[in-house]
């Protein structure tokens, strides 16, 4: 667990945008899922759901590139 919250440190503090998700399985998946982890965004146990967090994410990613994207568009002045 210990080298879990290094890595995730280490991530965070390298790209304060990124998310973090955890893919956890075998017998540290139950210790692990009960637990919060500082910076982790998901944990998941299966690779289902870890593909459903990363399509969630993608979604809300490309939502805020959109949003603003249309605020800073460069406004079209008619004056002349």
């Amino acid at each position: 667990m210990p080298k879990l919250h290094y890595a995730v440190r280490r991530l965070t503090n390298k790209s304060k945008s990124a998310s973090v998700m955890v893919l956890v399985l075998g017998s540290e998946a139950e210790t692990l899922a009960d637990k919060k982890v500082v910076g982790v965004s998901a944990v998941t146990r299966t690779f289902a759901a870890a593909l459903d967090e990363v399509e969630q994410k993608a979604k809300q990613a490309s939502k805020i590139l959109a949003i603003t994207t249309e605020y800073s568009a460069p406004s079209v002045s008619t004056a002349g």
